[in-house]
């Protein structure tokens, strides 16, 4: 569950302002650009925000190095407490966050004397306001080095697990997500509070904790990556391949669901076999959907869990470790892929639609019948793909970089997850035959479109 909201400074709360500063010496944008370059891009910049360095030898080095850019130097640093300018909304959207419950830190990159000097001037109306703070300069540490992050999860007493964190530039975004929290870049107010609303809405489903659920489904990297597990294979049947991978993983994650939620149920593809109530809860998961493509190292192959409830899928994961993308709904809160809200094409004919379709590798006497089908279908759209996992075919479906999705005898936990992240990015989900729902506990033939295109390709049937 998340619990803790770390904002940066500049360009999140605060207007780095220094541009508008220059706006008397009438420099191009070029002109502006190289500056923003050679000081605040540059080792020198660097060191000042790292601590490693005193501000005289700085400026120092920042003026004998760009004496083109002196004039524009010296008027941004004499105007330096000018520097920064609070957002009109940063201390409502702390108090907002705070009003519903999250502590709120600060994590930034950030001189000492600079910090020192905005604080005392009034240009962070909002640092009384917060739980707690590490700012580079003055512990030595720097924004993406790990160090600096697992620093402010120490001091505060905070769980990677439990924070969302929010910063203009990627890099540091992704240093973020490397110690295992979930972020945000932000690019402007409307964008970066949207997606994180959407991320703490995710959080209200009745029977679960989504974010728990999530940083454990992650923590299966540490067996998917194991080349000898991936090596250890067994044949199930014809084109029908079990590794160690997908045994250990399943494994993992029922103790661990057992160990969370000990009353709900449990349906995994390398269980030999089971028998649901359709009155009860379950657990269904696929631990690798694409085990072929995981023994061929082709990287398209997904850990996909799904929450049965009352007849229904409530919850559904689908996390590909290859591209570390995770897409995750909830009943009636939409859809997701890394935090960001996602959505079905708009495509309205099937000409222009790329199809993905199963060939069922596992029945080949169908194959006959199954590709005169494919043909024809083939003729209508603009064109095929066969990616080997059902789960990301229907997530590929829900943010729009495929139409449309068939294949034949699905069992449960190839489509459970990915049949509600598609209906809730707006998409249709249904079997075959027209009228027929798929139970969630019985093998369907599914069909799955962006629901413009359902009844042109049930036509086609």
């Amino acid at each position: 569950m998340i619990r803790n909201i770390i904002f940066d400074i500049g360009n999140v709360l605060v207007d780095f302002r220094w541009r508008e500063l220059m706006d008397e010496l009438n420099l191009t944008k070029e002109d502006k650009d190289r500056f923003e370059v050679y000081v605040f891009g540059s080792q020198w910049w660097h060191h000042l925000d790292h601590g490693t360095m005193e501000e005289e030898d700085v400026v120092k080095h920042l003026r004998e190095d760009n004496k083109e850019y002196t004039k524009a130097f010296d008027l941004v640093w004499e105007n330096r407490d000018q520097l920064v300018r609070p957002y009109d909304y940063s201390v409502s959207w702390i108090k907002g966050l705070q009003q519903q419950g999250y502590k709120v830190y600060l994590l930034s990159n950030y001189p000492e004397k600079l910090f020192t000097m905005h604080a005392e001037n009034g240009s962070f109306p909002f640092l009384n306001l917060v739980d707690g703070k590490v700012v580079s300069a003055f512990e030595k540490k720097i924004k993406p080095d790990v160090d600096i992050y697992e620093c402010l999860m120490e001091r505060y007493g905070l769980k990677a697990e439990e924070c969302v964190f929010l910063d203009d530039r990627e890099e540091n975004v992704q240093g973020a997500i490397h110690v295992g929290m979930q972020a945000i870049c932000v690019k402007s107010y409307e964008q970066a509070n949207e997606e994180l609303q959407s991320m703490l809405n995710l959080q209200a489903h009745k029977t679960i904790d989504v974010a728990q659920i999530t940083a454990l489904i992650h923590t299966t990297d540490k067996i998917i990556f194991d080349e000898e597990a991936i090596a250890n294979i067994k044949m199930k049947g014809a084109a029908d391949y079990v590794t160690k991978v997908d045994l250990e993983v399943q494994s993992y994650l029922q103790k661990e669901l057992n160990r969370l939620y000990p009353e709900i149920g449990f349906i995994g593809e390398e269980q030999e076999r089971f028998v649901a109530d359709k009155k009860k809860s379950y657990w269904i998961l696929d631990p690798i959907d694409g085990t072929t493509n995981l023994i061929h190292h082709y990287k398209l192959s997904a850990v996909s869990l799904a929450l049965y409830e009352n007849g229904k899928i409530t919850f559904g994961i689908v996390y590909n470790p290859f591209t570390k993308e995770t897409f995750v709904a909830m009943e009636g809160m939409g859809a997701y892929l890394n935090g960001h809200r996602i959505q079905v094409s708009a495509c309205d004919s099937l000409k222009d639609a790329l199809v993905s379709y199963g060939s069922s590798p596992y029945e080949k006497e169908k194959a006959h019948e199954l590709f005169m089908l494919f043909e024809k279908i083939f003729l209508h759209c603009a064109d095929f793909r066969r990616n080997g996992s059902a789960e990301l075919d229907l997530c590929y479906v829900a943010c729009g970089r495929h139409e449309a999705y068939l294949e034949q005898n699905l069992k449960p936990w190839d489509y459970a997850a990915g049949s509600l992240i598609l209906t809730e990015a707006g998409g249709s989900f249904g079997a075959w035959k027209e009228g027929v729902k798929p139970t969630f506990l019985e093998n369907c033939d599914i069909l799955a479109t962006n629901g413009i295109l359902e009844q042109e390709l049930r036509a086609l049937l």
